[in-house]
């Protein structure tokens, strides 16, 4: 009772001091606002991702950095996928470029709608129609896709990378030092 009591206390006060002497509600908001703007449009590429897949994946594949291990089907260019990379990072940056949470985030296209915070519509909206494009213009591999083959985007024939052991990374050190 008397942690719970001093535990509250100290809250308090912190809570009292920061919105006194610093905008702290205003930071904290600046943060959520930030993590969902750049957050969501992962998401989105993530859903595309697993509708034009039609829901298929290799669970072994999806899980060769765990192993210690590269390559395999959904290895693309040295583990990325530029496709969703570039999608995600040019949605989130537009993204944050239409916020508006005062006094940390004020992006610079911010009051385009007249006071309207639109930065999530528009990091959804340039995410889906940016991974969309770059799987339009840049077809993925065929091997990434179920044998029914892609929903809605076009594939193009590419050798798979196959998987190996990769003595360098952080889960075969691990796996090492345990055995």
């Amino acid at each position: 009772m008397t942690a719970t009591i001093t535990i509250g206390v100290a809250a308090f006060a912190f809570i009292l001091l920061g919105r006194l002497f610093f905008d702290l509600l205003g930071a904290v908001n600046a943060f959520v606002g930030a993590i969902v703007v750049t957050t969501t449009p992962w998401m989105v590429i993530m859903a595309i991702g697993f509708i034009v897949r039609r829901g298929a994946f290799d669970r072994r594949d999806l899980q060769v950095f765990n192993r210690g291990e590269t390559g395999g089907r959904y290895w693309f260019s040295a583990g990325v996928n530029w496709r969703g990379m570039v999608a995600w990072i040019a949605s989130a940056a537009l993204g944050l470029s239409f916020a508006y949470y005062p006094p940390v985030i004020v992006g610079w296209f911010s009051g385009v709608a007249g006071g309207a915070d639109i930065s999530l519509l528009v990091a959804i909206g340039s995410a889906a129609v940016l991974y969309l494009g770059a799987l339009f213009l840049f077809p993925e591999p065929q091997h990434v896709f179920p044998p029914e083959g892609p929903r809605l985007v076009p594939e193009k024939a590419a050798a798979m990378t196959p998987v190996v052991a990769d003595p360098t990374s952080s889960a075969a050190k691990a796996h090492a030092r345990r055995g």
